[in-house]
């Protein structure tokens, strides 16, 4: 039997309540300070749909990761990949770069936090997603060199 329209929208807020308060809270405190108990308090559920939605603390975590660094890559990626010169890409790039960072502050902290912990809770499918800048920039490097813009 189907919910009612309310009831589907409150399940998608419920669940994206969660997602910033997890984000909030691993940002300040990291993985392991975290509490499940403080996360559904602050988001204002029971820690049951919490675990429903993502089946633990380390399910919302890598979730919260990899759909940072997913959307992160995406983002210059399309600027890597754009028609236009190596200068214009470049000045793309770093705006990118600080837009992203202005739009997701908590994420960097996060990943900061975890490269402090050995990377020891982050997935295959997520690092390979961080191995796409290196490629992007030498690309966008490349160009640049290839243009005259750089120097080799």
């Amino acid at each position: 039997m189907r919910q009612p329209a309310r009831s589907r929208q409150s399940s998608a807020g419920k669940r994206q309540v969660i997602l910033r308060v997890a984000r909030e809270e691993f940002a300040s405190h990291g993985f392991a300070a975290t509490r499940v108990e403080t996360l559904a308090r602050k988001a204002r559920v029971n820690k049951a749909l919490l675990y429903y939605y993502f089946g633990s603390k380390l399910g919302l975590y890598k979730h919260i990761i990899h759909d940072g660094v997913d959307r992160f890559a995406a983002r210059m990626r399309e600027v890597a990949e754009a028609p236009a010169t190596a200068e214009e890409k470049l000045a793309r790039w770093v705006e990118a770069l600080a837009t992203h960072l202005t739009d997701e502050p908590t994420l960097p902290l996060m990943m900061l936090r975890e490269l402090a912990d050995g990377g020891s809770h982050l997935d295959a499918e997520t690092l390979r997603e961080l191995t796409i800048f290196v490629p992007l920039l030498r690309s966008l490097i490349e160009q640049g060199q290839h243009e005259g813009v750089l120097a080799t």
